[in-house]
């Protein structure tokens, strides 16, 4: 049913480069943005076939929808879920499974593109905000969404190259 709806639209969202608000929020209804998320979070508990499933037939009909989907799903809510604390698990991924809240990948520096390892610039300060050696500060709309920064926090030679940052 859920590709039926996408497919009525997907021609005229993708040429008025339109964010597909109603059809995430139907993904996150029939419980497809928390797939693979723990029960006791509000998550579906599948496996990875079953997330993999569910992605290749969204993606057949819209490849954005299908991008939104396995961002949020695979690029934040898993990694929240493996490795965050307690006290963020409780406070992000119930939000992030009903949808109220999106996950984004957010790169520190744009000429990285979408290369994460080929960022160059190192982090300074610490606190509540984060800024980038070049003093950008980093920051993103964050009322709808919940966004992960990858941001290079010391050189190669030390071994700890990057870190990540919920915002």
């Amino acid at each position: 049913m859920i590709c039926q709806k996408l497919e009525s639209d997907v021609i005229e969202r993708d040429c008025k480069a339109e964010y597909p608000t109603q059809h995430v929020k139907e993904l996150s209804d029939l419980g497809f943005m928390g797939i693979s998320v723990d029960p006791k979070y509000g998550g579906g508990g599948m496996d990875t076939i079953s997330y993999l499933l569910a992605m290749e037939e969204i993606s057949k009909i819209d490849s954005s929808v299908g991008v939104i989907m396995s961002v949020h799903n695979s690029l934040v809510m898993s990694g929240v879920e493996k490795y965050a604390s307690d006290y963020l698990k409780d406070k992000y991924l119930p939000v992030m499974v009903t949808g109220e809240k999106i996950g984004a990948f957010l790169l520190s520096e744009p000429e990285a593109g979408s290369d994460a390892t080929s960022q160059k610039n190192l982090s300074i300060g610490y606190g509540r905000s984060l800024f980038a050696q070049r003093h950008q500060k980093l920051d993103h709309q964050r009322r709808h969404s919940i966004g992960i920064y990858r941001v290079r926090t010391d050189y190669p030679e030390s071994g700890t190259e990057a870190s990540m940052f919920h915002c």
